[in-house]
């Protein structure tokens, strides 16, 4: 199975639409721990 310059790309994109989709939750969450409000996160 080969590998193309193309299929990297896909997935590579395909993993980063992924991990930016809870984006405002994780941020959401770090903000609020990091203001030392554990019992809301």
């Amino acid at each position: 199975m080969t590998v193309t310059l193309t299929d990297v790309v896909l997935y590579s994109g395909a993993l980063l639409i992924l991990f930016l989709t809870p984006g405002p939750v994780w941020v959401a969450l770090v903000a609020r721990a990091m203001s030392g409000r554990y019992r809301y996160a």
